[in-house]
């Protein structure tokens, strides 16, 4: 487990799980029950979480304005969550004119939302404050929303079948939470960090690290929050039609 592939989308990261071809998957909660309910694949667990999605509308949608091509990274995912929102925020007519776009993962919808081939897309830090600090206006989604679960640690059964895997995860699992508690413990450090990575501004860096500790930010832990489950859950249900197993026999919260 010492190899990074950043993918370009998530129907990348949807094969790499199901196919096994890659150890661990980090991908939303939302594709969880994509790969689970709609792809039938019935081999999925996720271990633990990572954070509640933080999760802004940045740009403009406004059809009238010609302002409505959505950047979306596919149908799953948080594209789910934000066509909830624009759905019950505009008029049927406005939402019907929406040209959504397939733009990729984050980073890349990013950079299409600041070249102007975007008009709005969901981003998440430092993304989101990137674009604001360009001034782009950010909408948080928190509120409307309510708890949410967004990215979560994916193997497979298979994989967790062998002791030595579960080992391996394990300290994977630690040495995330140990970076997620030396950020906090150390604000400074960890803006000095983020300031020399992205090199911005000192009061850039200070918002990307405010925007980790909201409540959908980080996970505190590597326990699941049931809450959270649940709203990402009834998004998808809403969207889908499908009914999520209230069981989830996905959930493997072996290191809580």
């Amino acid at each position: 487990m010492d190899d990074i592939t950043w993918v370009k989308n998530a129907d990348e990261a949807h094969q790499y799980l199901e196919t096994g071809a890659r150890d661990v998957v980090f991908m939303s909660y939302d594709d969880t029950l994509s790969v689970a309910l709609e792809d039938g694949f019935n081999g999925t667990a996720i271990v633990w979480p990572v954070h509640g999605g933080m999760l802004s509308l940045c740009g403009t949608v406004d059809p009238s304005a010609n302002k409505s091509v959505v950047g979306i990274d596919t149908n799953t995912g948080y594209a789910r969550a934000l066509r909830y929102h624009l759905s019950t925020s505009l008029s049927p007519e406005e939402y019907e004119a929406l040209d959504w776009v397939k733009a990729g993962a984050t980073e890349l919808r990013f950079q299409a939302l600041m070249n102007g081939s975007l008009d709005a897309t969901l981003l998440n830090p430092p993304f989101s404050v990137l674009a604001e600090a360009q001034g782009l206006a950010c909408a948080p989604m928190a509120e409307m929303l309510g708890p949410f679960q967004g990215t979560v640690a994916h193997v497979t059964r298979d994989y967790l079948a062998d002791p030595a895997n579960v080992a391996c995860l394990q300290a994977l699992a630690d040495a995330s939470a140990a970076v997620v508690a030396g950020l906090r413990s150390d604000p400074t450090a960890a803006v000095d960090a983020l300031t020399s990575f992205y090199n911005t501004t000192s009061d850039t860096a200070s918002a990307i690290y405010d925007a980790l500790w909201q409540p959908n930010g980080l996970a505190s832990g590597l326990c699941f929050n049931t809450s959270q489950l649940a709203g990402t859950e009834a998004i998808f249900a809403w969207d889908t039609k499908l009914e999520v197993p209230a069981k989830r026999p996905w959930v493997q919260d072996i290191f809580c």
